[in-house]
């Protein structure tokens, strides 16, 4: 992972947190941890356009 895709990763990870302190959006960071943890796995296994760096 580079320094460019670190900075992704560890703001939609800030995202995540903030989101789950607020009760209220609770399936929004539910989508948000799908989307960050897809990133993890292959495009084959995601079925994501993106490929995995």
């Amino acid at each position: 992972m580079d320094k460019g895709q670190r900075k992704i990763w560890n703001e939609n990870h800030k995202k995540i947190r903030e989101t789950l302190l607020n009760s209220e959006n609770d399936n929004e960071a539910g989508q948000l941890f799908i989307s960050v943890h897809s990133s993890l796995h292959s495009s084959s296994i995601s079925h994501m356009s993106e490929a995995t760096p």
